[in-house]
């Protein structure tokens, strides 16, 4: 008995494990590829609540946590994540304002395309459900369960979220603040290699920099509109 409670345990902790892993790569996937951190960490909330609600499910079986449920509960987010990746891409390339209105925009032109992975995906895993054998059965059952939650968590709960608490604006917009952090520094090098752009801070005081005898200053604004020296080396 104490051996079954120490395998237990050590199942556990590799599912927690894996899991925790599994959501730390999933977050820095999607805050990389839609450009914004809060949509990735609210897409994230969405594939924790569809993981809970499969544990929930396999309690509600009376399945142990066997070799088939550890290696499913670690691939959830992967098989998870694709549906509210749509959804979250196309929140935060919208050009409508509010977030009714990015939700909306963003339902609208990937809700199909969701629906339809849904479906390819279900259809794949529907004839594992026939099987005999169990391993089989019951990785077809969690697939087209998982299918299911997935797809109503990503269309229901997930825009949802984005419609409540969703960035609007430059809110953590990942390339606006590295955009600041450039600005911070006070040096951004042009097209033109010759030519040292130097940004005034906020007293309109310019950077120092040694130019030579023969540099020229010409104060300009850049393309955001922001004061600066452009010094011709």
């Amino acid at each position: 008995r104490r051996k079954h409670r120490r395998k237990r345990k050590r199942t556990h902790r590799r599912i927690v494990y894996g899991v925790t892993v599994s959501a730390i790569v999933a977050l820095g996937c999607l805050a990389v590829f839609t450009g914004n951190v809060l949509v990735a960490l609210l897409a994230v909330k969405s594939i924790a609540a569809n993981i809970v609600t499969m544990l929930a499910l396999y309690q509600l079986w009376g399945w142990s946590l066997g070799a088939i449920e550890a290696i499913s509960i670690s691939i959830l987010v992967g098989l998870s994540v694709d549906y509210c990746f749509h959804i979250a891409e196309a929140y935060a390339i919208s050009k409508k304002t509010t977030r009714a209105a990015r939700v909306v925009d963003a339902l609208t032109h990937m809700g199909v395309s969701v629906l339809s992975g849904a479906f390819t995906t279900a259809a794949s895993a529907f004839f594992l459900l026939f099987c005999e054998i169990q391993i089989f059965h019951r990785f077809g059952v969690i697939l087209v369960v998982n299918t299911f939650f997935s797809l109503l968590y990503s269309l229901v709960y997930f825009p949802a979220l984005l419609a409540l608490k969703g960035p609007t604006g430059t809110t953590g917009d990942i390339a606006f603040w590295c955009a600041k952090a450039k600005r911070f520094v006070g040096i951004r090098v042009e097209d033109d290699p010759d030519a040292i752009v130097l940004h005034l801070e906020e007293d309109n005081s310019v950077f120092q920099g040694g130019t030579g005898d023969k540099g020229k200053n010409n104060v300009t604004v850049d393309e955001d509109g922001i004061p600066c020296v452009i010094v011709d080396m």
